[in-house]
């Protein structure tokens, strides 16, 4: 093969790699990912979650670090009612995967889930709000898509709606399309913890309905040369 045509064959082989690598952070971007089907420790910590709730479960967001306990965010319905649960763990969860921590550190393994207390908050919100919580929440599970892109640190949100679909990002970066989703779910917590200062509640329906409808909007088309290009 003659110079030329290795010059043009390398520019063409890290094109298409650029292209991937763009279309892929894209995609990252803009989508929330399939959740896995074949491990269980996310079941066992939205179990553990799951113990201060009263009445029906709407929907699940969960985050997971490496750096400190879980925490999750339920809108669950009572009877006519509609709550929104901040639910945070005081120690963490380990998974059976990873080595105990030493003594000196705040965590226990999957074997010992009763020692695990929580802390917990709620707060009541309109039907219409969470319906509109709802719905967006499991818009963007549909819109879940595989990526190349992942992360061995930082952390992990994941999403559930009630009949069981789930989509998660990890560790989205600011102005994301994920990122706000996520801020969305951040500002649902706080609104569980101000249930005595109306004030502070109002402003923050406000900036959700404002959130909620900018992401609510039709979702754009693919890129040209983007479809296609997911992992397997």
């Amino acid at each position: 093969m003659c110079d030329c045509l290795r010059v043009k064959f390398h520019s063409a082989i890290l094109a298409a790699a650029a292209l991937a690598c763009c279309s892929t952070n894209v995609s990252a971007a803009m989508q929330l990912r399939p959740c896995s089907v074949h491990h269980h420790y996310p079941d066992r910590v939205d179990a553990l979650l799951d113990r201060p709730l009263q009445g029906e479960v709407l929907f699940r967001f969960t985050e997971s670090s490496g750096f400190r306990p879980q925490h999750g965010i339920r809108l669950v319905r009572v009877g006519e009612h509609y709550r929104v649960y901040d639910v945070i763990l005081l120690r963490q969860l380990w998974p059976s995967t990873h080595v105990p921590p030493s003594s000196g550190e705040s965590g226990v393994g999957e074997s010992a889930l009763e020692e695990i207390p929580n802390d917990s908050a709620f707060a009541q919100i309109s039907g219409e709000l969470a319906e509109q919580v709802i719905d967006l929440v499991e818009s963007e599970i549909a819109h879940a898509e595989d990526s190349f892109y992942f992360g061995y640190d930082g952390t992990t949100y994941r999403f559930r709606s009630a009949d069981g679909a789930c989509g998660t990002t990890w560790s989205p970066d600011e102005g994301t399309r994920t990122r706000r989703l996520v801020d969305l779910m951040e500002t649902l917590a706080s609104l569980a913890r101000s249930s005595k200062n109306p004030a502070v509640r109002e402003s923050l329906q406000r900036a959700m309905e404002t959130t909620i409808g900018e992401l609510s909007a039709p979702w754009p088309p693919e890129p040209a040369g983007v479809a296609g290009i997911s992992e397997g």
